[in-house]
């Protein structure tokens, strides 16, 4: 197990490593910046669309041949597209891109199938205990793309011309002994018993496939997939709650590379290196402690039993209002301390919106739409949150002249798009019966803090900023 923690890590390496590049706009020792707002998106932004495109045909692709040499693969491929990165950082801002999506899609395929491997090979009572052990690995290799990146940039971007390039080719180089390591391991190990029979705890878009001709199975899947979208769209209650979720994952995306140089910035901050890694520990631990706060608070208040979505979200406009606030007194935060308080509010409150979300979410819809909600939720996340809305603003932060002005606006902007989710959550508990009988649309059953802890580790394997 603790193979596929490295694993995970690996794949969210390069993530930590984006966030110090955004620190080249702030300048390291009072230098000019020397990177653009848009080429620090697109380490992210055409990543995370390698993700959406990677996730949609993993299962296909693990229906189709053997799991280990799918792993085996695509973890040399990542290595390759990281290296090619590493190797040329004045490559054109295309070329970044293609290699970005190449990466992306291919760190998809063991996020998407480590969640099956824990159902498959862990002991029944152990469960949720092995898959927030395998999760646990994103944001440990987000952090350590962060410590890394930070070191090699500040001890020897003066003497030896080296910065955060070198952790990509870090990252690279590791990525072939953990391959080789996949390979040895016994089929028995790593292949899944029947991967199509339990692609419903498969989180990509793999449908049953249909007799006949290929039109004719194109035909079934676009058939089968409409279907779920319009039992998807039934619900009000689930679109609401996912389009808050993507609100606040558009400004987990924002944070995750623009507070460090934001930080940095702030009067009376300590130096660059003191400020970057002060900006990762608060995207690691504030949310971490949110989602325990939430999960606790939302239990006491019953909100994870069948029916009972209204108690749910009075606790879960509460946090969000809590996260909304950051956003107004982001604008009168000048200093460092104050700024590193604005951040960590927002990821406490967001942070805490999350167990609530997913107790909502599973009461509130029929099992047989749980797995494609999922999946639907994570693209329309990695292709609106974490690409299109960064794209976005990092387009009206290259419009000032000042790279710190442009950094301000860039990270108020991202608070205060939080408003808007708090009001359309407002809205939806306005709407929801106050008083309804324990059972809900899928006449779910109750749910307990496990299960919560369970379905939160499986759907944030792919989605740390949050």
């Amino acid at each position: 197990m603790w193979l596929w923690v490295a694993v995970v890590a690996l794949m969210h390496f390069d993530r930590g490593a984006a966030t110090v590049a955004a620190m080249d706009i702030a300048g390291w020792d009072n230098r000019v910046a020397n990177i653009s707002f848009g080429r620090v998106v697109a380490l992210l932004a055409w990543h995370s669309v390698g993700l959406a495109l990677g996730s949609a045909v993993a299962g296909a692709a693990f229906q189709q041949a053997s799991a280990k040499a799918v792993l085996a693969l695509a973890l040399l491929v990542n290595a390759i597209a990281l290296l090619s990165v590493s190797l040329k950082p004045q490559a054109s801002l295309l070329l970044i891109a293609a290699l970005r999506m190449v990466s992306g899609a291919a760190a998809s395929l063991p996020l998407v199938f480590l969640p099956l491997w824990v159902d498959e090979f862990s002991p029944a009572e152990a469960n949720a205990r092995w898959m927030a052990l395998v999760q646990m690995g994103a944001p440990l290799g987000q952090f350590l793309g962060v410590f890394v990146a930070t070191v090699v940039t500040a001890a020897w971007r003066t003497s030896g011309g080296l910065d955060w390039h070198f952790a990509l080719f870090i990252q690279a180089l590791m990525l072939v002994p953990v391959a080789m390591r996949v390979v040895l391991i016994p089929t028995t190990q790593v292949e899944v018993a029947n991967v199509a029979s339990l692609r419903a705890r498969l989180d990509s878009l793999s449908l049953h496939p249909a007799e006949g001709s290929q039109l004719g199975h194109l035909r079934s899947v676009f058939r089968e997939m409409r279907e779920m979208m319009q039992g998807v769209s039934r619900n009000p209650l689930t679109i609401s709650v996912s389009t808050t979720l993507c609100f606040l994952h558009s400004t987990a995306a924002g944070l995750a590379l623009w507070a460090a140089p934001y930080l940095a910035l702030g009067s009376s901050a300590p130096p660059p290196a003191a400020s970057l890694l002060c900006a990762a520990v608060a995207l690691a631990s504030a949310p971490l402690v949110g989602t325990y706060a939430g999960a606790v608070l939302c239990d006491r208040f019953e909100g994870f039993k069948a029916g009972h979505q209204a108690a749910a979200l009075r606790v879960a406009c509460a946090f969000v209002a809590l996260a909304a606030i950051a956003g107004p007194l982001s604008g009168g935060a000048a200093a460092f301390g104050s700024r590193l308080a604005v951040v960590c509010l927002w990821l406490f409150g967001a942070g805490a919106f999350l167990p609530i979300s997913a107790g909502v979410l599973m009461t509130s819809m029929p099992s047989y739409l749980r797995s494609f909600s999922s999946v639907s939720s994570l693209l329309m996340f990695h292709l609106l949150s974490f690409a299109i809305v960064p794209c976005i603003g990092a387009a009206l932060m290259g419009c000032f002249k000042k790279p710190h002005e442009g950094l301000v606006f860039g990270v108020c902007f991202a608070l205060w798009s939080t408003l808007p989710a708090a009001v359309l959550l407002l809205m939806a508990y306005a709407r929801e019966p106050k008083c309804v009988a324990p059972v809900g649309l899928a006449c779910a059953d109750d749910l307990a803090l496990s299960d919560i802890g369970y379905e939160l580790s499986r759907r944030r394997m792919s989605t740390t900023p949050l």
